[in-house]
């Protein structure tokens, strides 16, 4: 059985009858995929990137207190890096084309973090 406190200074614990494995188990993964980046009058690009998929451990625990004690984390980027994306744009003539830099994060890892 796993046992939680809240603060330093409280004096009360709560004993859970939950395995202490179970609570901060979780399957969080980076699932590939290929991302479409479009605009209006621009050619669309292609990117390989992750997206994070998974299940994460929550738990929320009344008490006396008015601010019950909540845990709830949820599958999010471990690692990233931001990589440039460029759309070819049409302009008034159709010879003419300009180039739009845009910024997209690329997904390298994933991980069960607490939600900020």
């Amino acid at each position: 059985m796993g046992r939680l406190q809240r603060g330093q200074d409280e004096v009360a614990a709560v004993t859970l009858p939950l395995n202490p494995q179970e609570v901060t188990q979780g399957m969080c993964k980076a699932v590939p995929f290929v991302q479409v980046f479009s605009r209006p009058g621009c050619s669309a690009t292609r990117l390989r990137n992750h997206l994070c998929f998974g299940h994460c451990s929550s738990l929320y625990i009344p008490g006396s207190d008015p601010t019950p004690l909540v845990l709830c984390n949820s599958c999010m980027p471990a690692r990233k890096h931001s990589a440039p994306v460029v759309l070819w744009c049409h302009t008034g003539s159709s010879a003419s084309r300009r180039r739009v830099k845009i910024t997209t994060a690329l997904i390298e890892g994933c991980h069960c973090s607490l939600k900020a």
